[in-house]
């Protein structure tokens, strides 16, 4: 899975899937954490699909450098399916991008602040 032509999965391949609810509660219950565990799952099942060694580790702490590639793979699955809904997983990867961005901001802007301490 190198360059800018993902590989193939296997069309019966279904990928870890989280309800959005479900992701927003966990996402914000474990600060952000979540997110690389999503990662990693995705990465893993792919690799173990694909027989190829991806390191998902590695992909899911440096998610902001793979998403474009798992994204990609991700719409590719998706527009096998029958009554699948279109959606642009490119799109969705900048918009991920700009998320983590700004989530590092804010917490730059708060580490600067000398907020209240409470004792």
């Amino acid at each position: 899975m190198t360059g800018d032509q993902p590989e193939e999965l296997n069309p019966q391949h279904r990928f870890y899937t989280v309800s959005m609810s479900k992701l927003t509660i966990l996402y914000f219950g474990s600060t952000g954490l979540y997110t690389v565990f999503w990662f990693y799952r995705l990465w893993r099942d792919i690799e173990l699909q694909s027989g190829r060694t991806l390191f998902p580790i590695l992909r899911a702490v440096l998610a902001v450098f793979f998403v474009h590639e798992l994204f990609t793979l991700i719409q590719r699955q998706d527009e096998k399916l029958p009554g699948s809904r279109p959606w642009n997983g490119s799109s969705m990867a900048w918009f991920y991008i700009l998320i983590h961005i700004l989530q590092l901001l804010f917490m730059v802007v708060i580490a600067q602040n000398d907020w209240p301490q409470f004792a």
